[in-house]
């Protein structure tokens, strides 16, 4: 609800999921005591103003919702990427555009990959894929961003609102900033909520200043696959995952160097030093 005063009279703009309409009404003190953003139901006759805007000359109204905060300045509108982020809902009142987004984003989510995109995943993996989580952006139910020199990508599954990146941006070094902040700034216009999951602890000060939280999962387990087994009664909840996971997918045993070409064993023990002095003893294990 949007209010104004001009002589002797009020105007209101009333806007719901479908458009806007001009109010008018007579000036009283139960209509001037009304907000910015108090939700208001009104019957009257529609009328057309002498500028020619359709509007309803209100007989009577009632106050269906208080605005206990006053809504942003109608010119300054809702710019603080933050406060979008945080209060979504603040967000959809004061921003047409993000309500256009939201009506229409389930329409947009997703767009089937062509062989270029695949082709261009596929390099990048290969190329640049530092660990076995990198092997699982080319799923076929993942979401393709490449940064604007073509030099990395993140892989994301839309789930709900959410934007969830599984594992780390993937490219070369001096690009993989530049595909986060790309894909931060798709996040705003499409008014997704942006999380990645499984990101490297040492990157934690990078995701912290661009206004993420960050929490500990879990450890990574390295295990010999030629030994391990899920026979015996201290595995019975991990078979029965198993089967759940089996009715729906086909598992295949690959080698680390086809996950990861860059793969290399000590770059493994460098890089999961942090985690591997961790008590793994009753800790939850990714």
């Amino acid at each position: 609800m949007l209010i104004r005063r001009h002589g002797g009279l009020s105007f209101g703009q009333l806007r719901d999921r479908t458009g806007a309409i001009q109010l008018v009404v007579d000036r009283h003190r139960v209509f001037d005591a009304l907000d910015r953003g108090d939700w208001v139901g009104v019957e009257g006759t529609v009328m057309t103003t002498r500028r020619g805007e359709l509007s309803v000359r209100v007989t009577t109204f009632t106050l269906l919702a208080k605005a206990l905060v006053p809504a942003p300045d109608k010119h300054a509108g809702l710019s603080d990427v933050e406060t979008r982020y945080r209060q979504r809902y603040l967000d959809l009142e004061v921003n047409e555009r993000t309500r256009e987004i939201f009506r229409v984003r389930p329409l947009v989510v997703r767009h089937p990959h062509t062989s270029t995109d695949w082709e261009h995943a596929e390099r990048l993996v290969h190329s640049y894929g530092w660990d076995s989580l990198a092997y699982f952006a080319l799923r076929d139910d993942k979401n393709f961003l490449f940064a604007a020199d073509g030099e990395a990508m993140i892989a994301y599954t839309y789930l709900n609102g959410y934007a969830l990146v599984s594992g780390d941006p993937i490219g070369a070094p001096a690009s993989v900033t530049r595909v986060v902040d790309e894909f931060l700034a798709m996040c705003v216009e499409r008014a997704w909520n942006p999380a990645f999951l499984a990101v490297r602890e040492s990157d934690r000060s990078f995701y912290a200043a661009r206004g993420f939280r960050s929490f500990y999962l879990g450890d990574e387990a390295i295990m010999r696959c030629d030994t391990f087994s899920i026979d015996g009664p201290a595995h019975t909840i991990l078979r029965a995952a198993v089967r759940r996971v089996g009715r729906r997918y086909r598992f295949a045993l690959i080698t680390e160097s086809q996950a990861s070409p860059r793969w290399s064993p000590s770059s493994t023990r460098s890089a999961r030093s942090g985690a591997a002095r961790r008590p793994s003893a009753g800790s939850p294990c990714r």
